[in-house]
């Protein structure tokens, strides 16, 4: 016998495994009128509803660019690293560097050790005017902002062990 838990599971699991596929959209609320008649018992049989149905339309995400490294993360994850690996001109060495930094490649990364923040860990006391900017948080502005550090040769832990990131991409 099904309990309420058991049911309230399975919406929770299936409300996220809509939420994960991508963005959807609902369809428009169905007109009172569309809808079959219920005083009449004919329509009452199976498949009636058929012919009155409400059509879903899904969008599901675009694939990404198959020029673009695969990295076997997040859909956000993947999203930054395509967009790192164009702004880059295809840096193979930019991208491990960025995952050798932060390992989940996002805006959010902090170190455990030092006042260090996002995509490359920029440290609050070297660079304090790109960590305490109001876009920081910006994914895509912290981005240009690594990638302008990186190629003009600003110092990153991350690229003496990049190495050691190759297992997560397919180049």
């Amino acid at each position: 016998m099904k309990t309420i838990s058991d049911y309230v599971i399975l919406l929770i699991t299936t409300l996220t495994l809509l939420l994960v596929l991508g963005s959807f959209q609902l369809p428009a609320r169905a007109n009172s009128q569309s809808l079959p008649s219920l005083e009449n018992e004919s329509n009452l049989k199976f498949g009636s509803l058929l012919n009155h149905e409400v059509s879903r339309q899904w969008e599901f995400r675009e694939p990404f660019d198959v020029s673009c490294p695969w990295h076997n993360g997040s859909w956000e994850q993947q999203e930054r690293i395509c967009y790192a690996w164009k702004i880059s001109n295809h840096s193979k060495s930019f991208i491990l560097t960025l995952k050798a930094e932060c390992g989940l490649i996002s805006e959010y990364c902090k170190s455990a050790t030092e006042p260090s923040y996002g995509f490359c860990q920029i440290h609050a006391g070297y660079h304090p005017q790109i960590v305490r900017h109001p876009k920081f948080y910006n994914w895509k502005w912290q981005m240009d902002k690594c990638w302008s550090m990186y190629k003009g040769g600003v110092k990153m832990y991350g690229y003496n062990v990049r190495h050691k990131s190759l297992r997560h991409f397919k180049f």
